[in-house]
C-alpha cells in the first residue's frame, strides 16, 4: 500500500472488467463530483463487508452482472480531497450483459484508450492503474 499513515475512512472496491482485450468504463454521476467523465466501476464497501463480496454487490447493483472470476491486487491507499484505500480486482469472467442500470453510460476501452482516459479520471482512478502496473499488472 501507499500513501496514507492512517486509515482511511471511506473503502472501496473497484473492478476492472475485462474481456477480449478492452475494459469496461463507467460515466460518472453528473451530479456527483467529477461527474461525466469515465471511471472504472465499483463502491463503497458496507459495513462487515470484505472487499470480494463488495465488489460482487457493487457490480449485480450497477451493472447487473455476476462476477464469474477475479485477480485480487494489493489495496490502494490514495489521499486526494478525501482519503480512500481501493481495493482493485480484475474480473476476467462474469454472467449477464453489463448495463447501466443506475442511468450511467457504459463503453469498453482498449489499452490505450484505458491509459488515455486515466488522465481525466476522477480521483485515485488514474494513479490506481499506475499502482497496478507498479504490482505486475499487464493492461493488455
Amino acid at each position: 500500500m501507499t500513501g496514507t499513515s492512517s486509515e482511511p475512512a471511506l473503502h472501496v472496491a473497484v473492478g476492472l472488467i475485462h474481456r477480449d482485450g478492452y475494459y469496461l468504463l463507467a460515466s460518472r454521476d453528473p451530479d456527483r463530483r467529477g461527474g461525466g467523465v469515465w471511471e472504472l466501476p465499483g463502491g463503497k464497501l458496507e459495513a462487515g463487508e470484505g472487499a470480494r463480496a463488495a465488489l460482487a454487490r457493487e457490480l449485480a447493483e450497477e451493472l447487473g452482472i455476476a462476477v464469474g472470476a477475479s485477480r485480487a491486487y494489493p489495496p490502494f491507499d490514495y489521499a486526494g480531497d478525501y482519503a480512500v484505500r481501493l481495493y482493485p480486482f480484475v474480473v476476467t469472467d462474469f454472467t449477464g450483459r453489463p448495463t447501466g442500470r443506475e442511468g450511467q453510460a457504459l463503453r469498453w476501452a482498449a489499452v490505450p484508450d484505458l491509459w488515455a482516459e486515466a488522465a481525466a479520471m476522477p480521483g485515485a482512478n488514474g494513479p490506481l492503474l499506475r499502482h497496478l502496473a507498479q504490482c505486475g499488472l499487464v493492461l493488455a
